[in-house]
């Protein structure tokens, strides 16, 4: 008797209809190296920031801080644009860019906080970083976990994203449709 094969080669009996369509694993989303990849990385890191807390020097004064200023700015507001034009177009890609947007802002209010003057400057830093860079990271990252739960329940969003993302990429003009009408 002839053994039955799953649609992927595999012996067994087919798999039913709603077990093949269903979502993968979310494990299957990347390769499997990865996650180790990352974590040796992230291991890595540590004795590294532990040497630099111990060599760096307590003072640097260099000649490029107002462009370093600048250009990380220019990127805060290049992310905070995308999020909000990937909001009104719906698009998945909000996700990204609202992630994006929180990682730069807790790092700027991180950075504007510890290169502040004490005193003066040191509050305005501080009550930017409170009142408004963090609160607006906090933001950015329950519109990223509602975006993620919605993706979820909504059967087919992603392959409709990835279709449509394809069209208006797509360089040249634009390709005849088959006529339906049959």
């Amino acid at each position: 008797m002839d053994e039955l094969q799953h649609s992927d080669g595999e012996p067994g009996p087919p798999a039913e209809p709603a077990a093949r369509d269903a979502p993968a694993p979310v494990t299957a989303l990347v390769p499997g190296w990865v996650g180790p990849t990352f974590l040796v990385l992230a291991l890595l890191l540590l004795p590294w920031t532990f040497w630099l807390s111990l060599t760096l020097p307590r003072r640097h004064a260099f000649w490029h801080w107002n462009l370093a200023w600048v250009g990380f700015d220019l990127m805060l507001a290049a992310a905070l644009a995308a999020t909000a034009i990937s909001a009104f177009r719906r698009s998945a890609w909000l996700l990204f860019f609202a992630g994006a947007a929180a990682t730069l802002l807790v790092s700027d209010a991180w950075f504007d906080v510890m290169t502040a003057r004490p005193g003066g400057q040191l509050a305005i830093a501080a009550g930017r970083a409170a009142l408004v860079e963090l609160p607006l990271a906090l933001v950015s990252l329950g519109i990223v976990r509602r975006a993620q739960r919605l993706i979820a329940r909504t059967p087919g969003y992603l392959e409709r994203e990835r279709r449509r993302l394809r069209r208006s990429f797509r360089l040249g003009p634009p390709r005849p449709r088959p006529d339906r009408r049959g």
